[in-house]
Formats: C-alpha cells, sequence, structure tokens
C-alpha cells in the first residue's frame, strides 16, 4: 500500500500532468511488477486495463485509465482495512495429513 500511495503522489502526479507514452509504460511496468510480487486483483485489472490503451495508441481510453489509478488506491485501502472476520476462518479449516507412510 505504501508503495502504491508513494507512486500516486510522485510518478502518478508527473503521469497525468504530461501524458509522456514513455512515462505512462514505465508507470504501467512498475504496477506490473508490483501486482506479480502482492497479487491483488483489483491491481492487477487496472494494470490490464492501462495496458490496452498502450497497446493500441488510444489517447482517450489512456487518460480515462490514468484518471482511475486514485480509485485502485481507495479499494486497497479499503481491503487492507478491513478486519479479519472469525467466520470466515472457520468456514476454511487447515486439515493437516500425516507425514508419507504415516496413517
Amino acid at each position: 500500500r505504501d508503495h502504491l500511495e508513494a507512486l500516486q503522489q510522485t510518478t502518478w502526479e508527473t503521469v497525468r500532468r504530461r501524458m509522456i507514452m514513455r512515462e505512462i509504460r514505465q508507470f504501467q511496468e512498475q504496477l506490473q511488477q508490483w501486482s506479480q510480487d502482492y497479487p491483488f486483483p483489483p491491481l492487477a485489472q487496472y494494470v490490464e486495463q492501462l495496458a490496452q490503451p498502450l497497446r493500441n495508441f488510444d489517447g482517450d481510453k489512456l487518460t480515462q485509465c490514468i484518471e482511475q489509478f486514485p480509485q485502485v488506491i481507495m479499494v486497497l485501502r479499503q481491503h487492507l482495512d478491513q478486519p479479519l472476520e472469525p467466520a470466515t476462518m472457520a468456514e476454511s479449516p487447515v486439515t493437516e495429513s500425516p507425514p508419507n507412510g504415516l496413517s
């Protein structure tokens, strides 16, 4: 979360203001790396949404996607701020099987 918030305050602001393709591509590549390192479906979806107009050189769609980045941060904050519910833990019990050959 801290990485994304820092990125929003620095790189995203520059990318959003200047809209230089090379910078947008670097921004997208950084997000893609983080989505691989820290799997979070909304981030992975955003990375793909950003990649499509980059591939197609669709400036209008690219601008829209760039503007949506703060929403990804907001979703991530909400996700991380949710407490883990005991009922959720009980629904997926961990079962241990005996070591090989022992039963």
